[in-house]
């Protein structure tokens, strides 16, 4: 399996039983941030995939229903994952700000790659 498929796969089955927690919490979004990052703290390991890797082979994946179609978020929004309402976003940022700013969702980041650091004083 390569590491595009095996990460998808990965992120299914976050999705899946992370949906499925918050069920059982009744759906309680006090609840879903707590939750959404106690899932991405225990993702057995992945390999890190490219932007270039999912652009090369974009059409032999089905993917979800896309979350953002056009994106001022990032350079390429891509939604790998979706069960019920949770889903998971990957984002690749090569010219777009990544300033402080609001969002329309609530759950946890993790970042997977970063070739940039910058400090936000």
């Amino acid at each position: 399996m390569n590491k595009i498929s095996h990460l998808i796969q990965v992120m299914e089955k976050l999705t899946k039983d992370l949906n499925h927690n918050w069920s059982k919490k009744n759906d309680d979004f006090s609840l879903f941030s707590k939750l959404s990052s106690d899932a991405l703290l225990n993702l057995p390991e992945f390999e890190t995939p490219q932007l270039d890797d999912f652009l090369r082979e974009w059409g032999t994946y089905t993917l979800p229903e896309q979350n953002f179609l056009k994106s001022s978020f990032s350079d390429c929004p891509i939604t790998l994952a979706r069960h019920g309402d949770v889903l998971v976003d990957m984002y690749f940022w090569y010219s777009h700000d990544t300033s402080i700013h609001n969002h329309h969702f609530c759950g946890a980041f993790k970042m997977i790659m970063n070739s940039q650091y910058r400090d936000w004083e």
